[in-house]
């Protein structure tokens, strides 16, 4: 039997066989194979609530939490000075809270394409049901039904990006004058991840080299020395 399982700890494997009557080919065997595998821990990260104070730039928005505010300091009591600032905070933040709304930072988050929306998740729905159907039937009905529904995702996908581009370009213009904030959260959000790489090798000497320069230079020298043999 030429067919194995290669296990590291042999107590990870709990039972191994083999069924030569559902291969085809006589030289090769059905190997299975049942392993007792720990689940990995979720790493849990630490996290906090932060009020959505950007609404605080919409006119109704502002006058809603300046009567809530004023209705809310009332109530507190003026007695001693630590007592009154700690209810006065937690007035504040509750009013803050109930009228703006507030969300969790420090959550790893995927960033949403700005041109998706329910006509386009319907869509490419809709062509990710037909594809299936055609896999399945392999007919020429259910082609045609697949590459109209393709044809249309990807025009509801065309359009929605176009709308979203002028919505963007008008918000850009505005931002000039009005919002400079906009503009740098707008150019931090397409900005990607530049983590530097700082790759290690030894020399001829056998010194560790980190430097990236010489390390590249190592590598230059040893793929010179391997083809030049």
């Amino acid at each position: 039997m030429i067919d194995l399982f290669l296990v590291r700890d042999k107590r990870t494997a709990r039972d191994v066989k083999s069924i030569p009557s559902a291969s085809l080919d006589s030289d090769h065997r059905l190997v299975i194979c049942k392993l007792s595998v720990l689940r990995p821990k979720k790493m849990q990260r630490a996290t906090r609530n932060r009020i959505k104070v950007e609404k605080l730039k919409e006119q109704d928005t502002i006058d809603g939490f300046q009567m809530l505010a004023a209705e809310g300091l009332q109530t507190v009591a003026l007695t001693d000075v630590h007592q009154t600032w700690s209810e006065l905070k937690t007035k504040i933040n509750d009013i803050a809270e109930n009228t703006l709304g507030s969300s969790q930072t420090g959550v790893t988050k995927k960033k949403l394409t700005i041109w998706w929306n329910e006509e386009v998740k319907n869509a490419v729905r809709d062509k990710n049901k037909t594809y299936r159907q055609w896999m399945k039937r392999r007919s020429e009905a259910t082609r045609n039904i697949y590459v109209a529904a393709r044809n249309k995702a990807e025009q509801i996908k065309r359009i929605a990006k176009q709308e979203v581009w002028i919505q963007l370009a008008e918000d850009l213009g505005n931002a000039f004058s009005n919002d400079k904030k906009f503009i740098y959260s707008l150019a931090k959000s397409y900005k990607k991840d530049t983590k530097l790489n700082i790759s290690t090798i030894k020399d001829q000497h056998g010194k560790l080299l980190t430097d990236s320069h010489k390390v590249r230079e190592r590598w230059g020298e040893y793929f010179s020395q391997l083809l030049n043999v």
